[in-house]
This record gives C-alpha cells, structure tokens and sequence, in this order.
C-alpha cells in the first residue's frame, strides 16, 4: 500500500513512517520542517520504500503531485507551538483549519 503522512518529520509523524515501512508500505512523509526534524526520520532514509518532501501544505501544486497515487492519507501536520498559536492565532487557522 503507498502510503502519505503530513507531518511526517515530528514525533508522532515519524514514529508512524517507521511502523508503516516496517509493515512493507511505501511511505512519503510530507513536511516542511517547521518543528519537525530530518533527524526524526534517520531509520526511514535507509528504507527504499521511503520518500520524504520537505514542502508546505499550503502549497497545493507540490502538495496534489506528491500525494498522487497513494492508497491512504495520514493527516498529521499541526502546529505543535502552543504559545505562537496563542499569541498568532491565524498560524492555527493557517497551519491547522485551511491546510485540511
């Protein structure tokens, strides 16, 4: 099964791309790296049924190519800053609301 996860280089994202390719799925971890890292997904990287891109979500051109043919979607993207959300409410709405 080919397999896309938003948010794929955060915590939970990148634990979600090691168990799927472990599974046998293909997986592509979709992120722009705001607060996620490459570092979270070093295990992915040796797998060939894994591919990362680091794009936004708003960015629908790059976002409708790279989710082409999958099976399954995982929407994981979130902004995991609590208090740039609180003191800039449109990153939520932005980062959490429109990209849905």
């Amino acid at each position: 099964m080919r397999i896309f996860v938003t948010g794929g280089a955060g915590f939970v994202g990148s634990n979600l791309c090691e168990r799927l390719l472990s599974d046998g799925h293909e997986v592509t971890a979709y992120d722009n790296l705001m607060a996620g890292s490459l570092d979270l997904l070093r295990e992915c990287t040796t797998s060939p049924k894994f591919h990362f891109v680091e794009a936004d979500l708003l960015d629908l051109g790059t976002l409708e190519h790279s989710v082409r043919g999958s099976d399954v979607v995982f929407h994981l993207a979130a902004n995991s800053d609590i208090e740039k959300g609180r003191q800039q409410p449109d990153t939520d709405f932005r980062l959490g609301t429109v990209v849905t």
